[in-house]
């Protein structure tokens, strides 16, 4: 049986290659986003003033007429 050494001269630059592009690539960290970059702040929508208003019609339609067509 054989013993074979892992550290022969094309094995260790090639190494020492790939470690090089690692830390070329990977080297940093990606620059830092604010939370106020990440989202779009968009003015809300003015509130109807027929939102609050009570109409039977309206009241009857969504709660005894759809009842009675089943």
């Amino acid at each position: 049986m054989k013993h074979r050494k892992n550290g022969s001269a094309t094995t260790v630059a090639t190494t020492i290659a790939t470690v090089e592009a690692g830390r070329s690539r990977f080297g940093e960290l990606p620059e830092r986003i604010r939370p106020e970059d990440t989202f779009v702040s968009v003015p809300t929508a003015t509130v109807s003033p027929e939102r609050d208003t009570f109409s039977h019609e309206e009241w009857l339609a969504r709660n005894v007429w759809c009842g009675t067509l089943l």
